[in-house]
């Protein structure tokens, strides 16, 4: 089980509809001697982290600034602050 992540298969199937099978896969073996999965095993499936599963670093946050370029002389000119803002 811990080696299983969760796709829906999007755009073919919606993300809430791949949850909704994965909760109830269950019900395929209700009268049988097949064995169930524990629900929260189900949960650890759907709600697991992606990018911790594959071992991967959180990607990190870029700070984006709202500088603009000068067409004439190509100076970079800072967003306005405060009262100049207005």
């Amino acid at each position: 089980m811990n080696r299983l992540l969760f796709g829906s298969g999007f755009p073919l199937v919606a993300p809430q509809e791949a949850v909704a099978a994965i909760y109830s896969i269950n019900t395929y073996t209700h009268g049988t001697n097949l064995p169930g999965i524990p629900r929260p095993q189900l949960q650890a499936i759907v709600e697991q982290q992606a990018a911790q599963f594959l071992g991967l670093k959180a990607p990190a946050v870029e700070t984006t600034h709202a500088y603009t370029v000068e067409a004439d002389d190509d100076s970079v000119v800072p967003p306005p602050t405060g009262a100049s803002a207005r």
